[in-house]
């Protein structure tokens, strides 16, 4: 699967908007591309999500993709190995004004 206009939305629609039934087909997607590399593993540790954001997003997509994977290939997963403790989020406010300012610099106003 390429990343272009098409699977960006795919992609969007699986992390934010709920489709997690995306994940089992991007798991199939993955372990096709990568066969050689995942049969080679011993588990499948997901990426994790602070625990502010996943209560917003009421899930943890990386999760459910180790989910289907690790189906798949037959492999554990272990999700409890990693834990985020740092929120990182860009300011609303600042990333409004530097549409502005950008759309600002082009416009020449």
């Amino acid at each position: 699967m390429k990343f272009d206009e098409y699977s960006k939305i795919l992609i969007h629609a699986f992390k934010y908007y709920d489709k997690t039934n995306l994940a089992k087909i991007f798991a199939k997607l993955i372990c096709h591309r990568y066969e050689n590399y995942i049969n080679n593993v011993d588990l499948i540790i997901p990426v994790p999500m602070h625990k502010l954001k996943r209560l917003v997003r009421m899930y943890n997509h990386a999760y459910l993709l180790a989910l289907a994977i690790a189906k798949i290939v037959n492999k554990p997963v272990y999700y409890d190995i990693l834990i985020k403790t740092k929120l990182k989020q860009r300011p609303i406010v600042s990333t409004y004004i530097d549409t502005v300012e950008h759309t600002d610099r082009q416009t020449g106003r």
